[in-house]
């Protein structure tokens, strides 16, 4: 095409006015508002998720060895990022979402049919080593020793959605020869059925139907907390919703893919693809929920503990012989006598003794010869510990409380 043929058909309009509307090239109607709106809250709840469990991965693993989701969410949200940026830049620098196409010039939907393609390969990309990574972290979580049904979903769902997932890829990346066809009109040359986009759309709903009802045999037959079992149900009710907003992808893009006002019919989409997206993010990062909780209370709980422990210090004339492990005495544990490290001497017993011990009193101690062994008192030692995989049924880490050391004496004193 010679380039002033091309300069006046990019200047015409895209697609003609229907009866009883008037062109407005100059400053189209739009719903970017909305877009920002859902982007923002998208980009803040995938990000939080994602924050969750490198908090999990660096503070309670402590080591990345062995674990390739960790590094297949990362791929993921990068893509992610990808994939928001082209939303932003399509509201921010081009015509904008829900914009009809006979309010656009040839030339304006170049650019939005590009970027829109660019974020339907990073959408792709992004989903994909997700749902491998919540795989293969189900896997880990319930193991299968001799291997069960369950397994056996898991790994065929694992390797269908490595091999489908690449397939539409390339289905994506090559729909049109020349590929500058996809997003130029005035390019020449030939495009796949529009069979290929409906079938990717309708194998993501089975897809993603089948992650979220698989597990739930397991979960719901095992025996588990009240509250675990809460925790399963918040992630179900996210995966519920991407599951929904998968669905209506696709409903969105049958009406695309049969619109001549595609610009418009696009937008729902777009972002019915990014809230599917956004909420396989959000249920791969629940589960470090709390973890993060409960590191949180337990730091509260020490420095809380250690402000008591310093105020009470210039009140303590002994203090120099109280250990860091020591619990001072409070209003709540008056029945306790607080235990340093003189309370009990090094030869108060002998270590070496193996005769019958009996309990005393005061008065009997003074009678009795030295070589008997006498209970002069017992330590009780709690251990208080908060498990750090409550939601995630993965046994990594404990969470160590304070210790707390109490004295029981067995020796009445003299009245």
């Amino acid at each position: 095409m010679e380039e002033a043929v091309r300069r006046s058909v990019l200047a015409q309009p895209a697609l003609e006015t229907p009866d009883g509307a008037e062109p407005n090239l100059a400053n189209p109607p739009n719903m970017n508002s909305i877009a920002n709106g859902i982007l923002i809250a998208a980009v803040t709840l995938a990000s939080l998720a994602i924050l969750l469990r490198i908090h999990y991965w660096i503070f309670v693993l402590k080591r990345l060895r062995d674990r390739l989701e960790a590094v297949l969410v990362i791929i993921g949200f990068g893509s992610y990022v990808g994939l928001v940026y082209c939303l932003v830049r399509i509201s921010q620098f081009e015509i904008g979402w829900w914009v009809h196409k006979w309010d656009m010039t040839v030339d304006s939907t170049i650019g939005f049919s590009y970027w829109v393609y660019i974020a339907g390969l990073l959408y792709t990309s992004a989903i994909a080593p997700v749902k491998v990574a919540i795989l293969m972290e189900w896997m880990r979580i319930f193991p299968s020793c001799p291997r069960n049904t369950f397994f056996w979903f898991c790994s065929a769902a694992l390797w269908l959605n490595v091999a489908y997932y690449i397939a539409a890829i390339v289905v994506q990346s090559m729909q049109c020869i020349p590929r500058e066809m996809i997003w130029d009109p005035t390019v020449k040359g030939t495009c796949l059925s529009t069979r290929g986009p409906e079938a990717i759309a309708a194998i993501d709903v089975i897809s993603d139907i089948a992650m979220l009802v698989a597990p739930q045999f397991v979960i719901w037959r095992s025996k588990v907390s009240t509250r675990k079992r809460a925790g399963f149900t918040v992630i179900f009710a996210v995966g519920l919703f991407g599951t929904i907003s998968a669905i209506f992808r696709l409903v969105t893009t049958l009406a695309y893919l049969r619109s001549e006002d595609s610009t418009y019919a696009v937008s729902p989409v777009c972002f019915w693809a990014l809230g599917e997206v956004t909420s396989v993010f959000i249920v791969y990062g629940l589960p470090a929920v709390s973890t993060v909780f409960a590191e949180a209370t337990l730091g509260f709980s020490r420095c809380r503990t250690r402000w008591i422990q310093g105020s009470s210090a210039g009140h303590d004339s002994d203090a120099s012989n109280v250990g860091p492990w020591r619990e001072r005495r409070t209003a709540l544990s008056k029945r306790y006598r607080n235990l340093d490290r003189n309370s009990l001497p090094a030869n108060a017993l002998d270590r070496t003794a193996t005769t019958r011990c009996s309990s005393a009193t005061a008065k009997d101690l003074r009678i009795l010869p030295e070589s008997t062994c006498v209970v002069v008192k017992t330590i009780e030692i709690r251990r208080d510990e908060v498990r750090a995989d409550e939601f995630v049924g993965d046994i990594d880490k404990d969470i160590e409380e304070d210790v707390l050391i109490r004295q029981h004496p067995w020796v009445k004193p003299d009245r």
